[in-house]
């Protein structure tokens, strides 16, 4: 059993961090909150608790300074839904936790130790920090990586924030460094297909989605996408354009036209991401390749067959040769019912 900080002391107003890893996912934890790190067999580990009182979601306990600490296994306490019984429970390491309620938590791998500057830490996006139960602090911004940076505390027992109410202020961002300013003289809307699911059926009634030109900074190839544990089912996670953590989400699945859990290794590669302002902030939307430009006005209908969508979250449906399409609100996608993501 080691301390983390060893014997090194850090420069002024640098930042020290643990990164740990479990399963394939890798964090940050500030060292300053964790007591010690050791191999879980290093401990008198066990899983039956006798007349101890188990804490919701605890894997065992161990014995450390003469006290005994329920332990937690970073995995379920990220993904609730992964919880059960598991071989690797009784492998890997344990980081003791400084808390209120000192505790240890369970991880696969004990990585390198990092000292950055504060300049090196990102904020989250609006729509990930109010969604989150702000377990995480911000991103690790390195040269070959970004990694979360976790709230070792709350990965016990979070303290859900309150909702963020449609009229609270969000922190909007600036343009990132480099990115082009729109200028056109005649009004143009951009038409264009949320991305094919890997594996998925095409939909019986294909949707088009519209956006005016002044709202879209550009269509890329897609990027790679870190996902945020029980970010909501929308938000296929974050990625790094231009320096600047956009969030990327599921078009169709925030407007409420579809239910399915989505996951970033799902989106088929082919597919295009297609990077939207509004006055909250910048996000991401993986599209169809085939985006169509057309000056306004352009001819449409009344849409006639019903359509189930979050009607706070669009400008408009409509009837457009045959196929509906929906005119997103971003402002609204990215600022209301952003409910937190309660754990237990």
């Amino acid at each position: 059993m080691m301390h983390p900080s060893g014997t090194k002391q850090a420069a002024p107003h640098t930042l020290r961090l643990i990164c740990c890893a479990s399963n394939a996912e890798e964090y940050c934890l500030e060292m300053a909150a964790v007591h010690s790190v050791g191999r879980l067999h290093q401990f008198d580990f066990q899983t039956t608790w006798e007349n101890l009182e188990k804490p919701t979601g605890a894997i065992g306990w161990i014995t450390a300074q003469q006290q005994k600490f329920p332990v937690f296994d970073l995995t379920q306490q990220l993904h609730p839904a992964s919880a059960g019984t598991s071989q690797s429970h009784h492998e890997g390491f344990v980081l003791l936790v400084n808390a209120a309620e000192p505790f240890g938590l369970r991880v696969d791998r004990i990585m390198n130790n990092l000292e950055i500057e504060p300049t090196q830490v990102l904020a989250l996006p609006p729509l990930i920090e109010a969604t989150t139960d702000q377990r995480f602090k911000g991103i690790i911004k390195l040269e070959d990586k970004w990694l979360l940076y976790a709230d070792a505390a709350k990965l016990r027992c979070p303290q859900a924030p309150p909702t963020l109410s449609p009229s609270a202020p969000t922190t909007c961002l600036t343009a990132p460094t480099g990115a082009p300013a729109q200028a056109t003289t005649t009004p143009q809307i951009i038409l264009f297909s949320a991305a094919q699911k890997l594996a998925a059926t095409s939909p019986a009634q294909p949707i088009i989605f519209g956006l005016s030109l002044t709202q879209v900074q550009e269509v890329s190839p897609l990027l790679p996408i870190l996902s945020v544990p029980n970010a909501p089912n929308y938000v296929f996670g974050i990625t790094n354009w231009r320096a600047v953590p956009l969030p990327i989400i599921d078009l169709p699945t925030r407007l409420g036209l579809s239910q399915e859990p989505v996951a970033a290794e799902q989106i088929d590669p082919k597919s295009r991401l297609l990077i939207a302002r509004a006055p909250a902030g910048w996000v991401g939307l993986p599209i169809h390749p085939q985006v169509k430009a057309f000056p306004l006005p352009i001819p449409y209908q009344r849409l006639q067959q019903p359509l189930s969508v979050e009607q706070e979250f669009v400008l408009g449906v409509f009837d457009l040769e045959g196929s509906p399409l929906v005119i997103p609100d971003l402002e609204a996608m990215l600022t209301r019912n952003l409910a937190p993501q309660h754990f237990s």
